[in-house]
């Protein structure tokens, strides 16, 4: 079982003074621990976190306190993953949880893979990396959005060719029931448009949850506009 030596020498190890200053509110010390912890001693951090005896008795907010500590949990988790790599275009720590065995299609609590960061985050080096290592390019998250739904709202053309070029598919929409053109239009986007709509014409017919097609979201852009104006018929 962690000590409070052992909890105190990885505090100061990260220099969090602030920690050992509030040393009796022990999530916070947990939650320092839980970030610089071996796989092992994660385990019991989490385990004491969860037990009774990790509750604050001097305050009458323990369950507030709890589930800010297992908040600070798993955001250092998201730091220490794949995730925060992927976000950050860091391509050698990408490739390094790669090469360790990380599944690159794994989420996080929100449902987003790597891919969906790095999407997001316009990395195209990440993407084509995290592809070529059976990344899932039209996995969605728990809102429905998918990496070509991310990559477009944000702008980021060349990473939306190289998901379209992977087998991204363009008809798929979220839980608004918008597509990638229509995330893409409604940011005035004119190029990621016309790859969009170059590829699949039919997107400018699907309308999302409210009835409106893509068109419907241009605002102040005549060229957009005529790009997506909807003739009588189309097909992919």
């Amino acid at each position: 079982m962690f000590s409070e030596h052992r909890l105190k020498k990885l505090c100061c190890y990260i220099r969090w003074t602030q920690c050992i200053k509030n040393w009796d509110h022990p999530g916070q010390g947990l939650a320092v621990a839980y970030n610089f912890a071996d796989k092992k001693e994660r385990s019991i951090i989490s385990r004491m976190s969860a037990s009774e005896n990790t509750k604050c008795t001097c305050c009458s907010h323990c369950s507030a306190v709890q589930l800010s500590v297992h908040q600070t949990l798993d955001e250092m988790e998201f730091e220490r993953g794949i995730w925060s790599a992927a976000m950050n275009g860091e391509l050698d720590r990408v490739k390094g949880f790669l090469d360790k065995g990380t599944n690159p299609c794994v989420v996080d609590k929100f449902g987003y893979t790597a891919l969906h960061y790095a999407s997001r985050s316009g990395s195209l080096s990440v993407c084509r990396t995290l592809l070529q290592h059976g990344a899932c390019v039209n996995a969605q998250t728990r809102g429905g959005a998918t990496s070509l739904h991310r990559a477009a709202y944000c702008g980021h053309g060349d990473v939306v060719a190289l998901l379209l070029s992977s087998g991204a598919d363009p008809k798929i929409s979220d839980d608004d029931g918008a597509t990638p053109l229509h995330k893409a239009a409604r940011c005035g986007h004119v190029e990621i448009c016309k790859v969009l709509v170059k590829n699949c014409p039919a997107l400018k017919n699907l309308q999302d949850k409210n009835c409106r097609i893509p068109a419907g979201l241009v605002q102040n852009n005549i060229e957009l506009m005529d790009l997506l104006m909807v003739p009588e018929t189309v097909d992919c």
